[in-house]
């Protein structure tokens, strides 16, 4: 890497030692806006997936709160072990 004070302290600097100065700077830069966009969709998609893991976990809920309903409203309904179906 060339050290500024080279570019400074020249009368006249090197148009290709700035040039390659500042590309060296731009491709730090292009990495770290890359790494940082990365990072974000990672967040995004972890955020989606604990939210669909909040959800899941509320559908069980609620499908045995029903189910429990179910059997306190109708306690005549019971599953006959021979044929596995509902009778009255």
């Amino acid at each position: 890497m060339l050290d500024p004070d080279d570019l400074i302290n020249t009368p006249k600097p090197d148009e290709r030692a700035i040039m390659t100065y500042v590309s060296c700077y731009y491709h730090a830069f292009q990495g770290a806006q890359q790494a940082e966009t990365a990072a974000n969709r990672i967040c995004k998609v972890l955020k989606v997936n604990q939210e669909n893991e909040r959800l899941m976990e509320e559908y069980e809920r609620l499908a045995s709160d029903v189910s429990i309903s179910i059997f306190i409203c109708f306690p005549i309904i019971r599953v006959n072990p021979h044929i596995g179906h509902y009778i009255l």
